[in-house]
């Protein structure tokens, strides 16, 4: 569905794709977006003749460093460093975006996932992945806050903080899939979290070759 609009949101999912599809794939450096907008813009004048265009993207050479990095050593997570700072110069609809993952990053990050990791297979295949998944890490935002400071307009929202760490705790392991065993038959149900939820199954699925009964899980 073309329309298709995260919930709670007017972000259409299709916009951020494309958009930070298009990013991935032709963004080359700072220098290369900003005499690009220079060129586009209302007082647009002939550039001189350049080899910009025959650059590799950026994030192209970091994708293929990442299945390097994958291949070197398959116990190593996978996360691409994105630079927000790029998306604010690279074109309207990557600053938009940009916009976008600031004030509501539960909701573009996932979509961001998906679509780093869809163009890390499109580029080298999946053989080296093991199972795992190439992650977006943000950062570069334009302002960084005092701990103090933070209000509750920022909560859910993207921020920088900066400040000494004095003391921490152990890690507390964040929930991504619910897995349900069958009561019954023992067929098993992995079920993705949505929202920091995990809906449990109404009934084992006659179509997964489950028994049908309902409340078993």
């Amino acid at each position: 569905n073309a329309e298709a609009r995260v919930r709670g949101t007017n972000i259409v999912v299709r916009d951020v794709v494309d958009a930070f599809t298009e990013f991935l794939r032709t963004f080359v450096s700072v220098e290369s977006s900003e005499a690009a907008a220079r060129r586009d813009g209302p007082d647009a004048t002939a550039s001189d003749d350049s080899d910009e265009e025959d650059d590799e993207p950026h994030y192209a050479a970091r994708l293929r460093h990442l299945r390097d990095t994958a291949r070197a050593d398959p116990s190593a997570g996978l996360s691409l460093g994105l630079d927000l700072a790029h998306l604010r110069v690279h074109s309207a609809a990557a600053k938009n975006l940009a916009t976008r993952l600031l004030s509501y990053p539960n909701e573009v990050v996932p979509l961001l996932d998906v679509v780093v990791h869809r163009e890390f297979a499109r580029a080298h295949g999946e053989e080296c992945l093991d199972g795992r998944h190439v992650q977006v890490r943000p950062h570069g935002l334009d302002a960084t806050s005092h701990m103090r400071l933070l209000d509750p307009c920022d909560v859910d929202a993207l921020v920088s903080v900066r400040g000494m760490v004095v003391r921490t705790s152990p890690v507390v392991p964040d929930l991504k899939v619910g897995y349900f065993v069958c009561e019954v038959c023992g067929a098993t149900r992995a079920i993705g979290i949505d929202r920091g939820h995990v809906e449990e199954p109404q009934a084992c699925d006659q179509a997964d070759g489950g028994c049908g009964s309902r409340g078993c899980f």
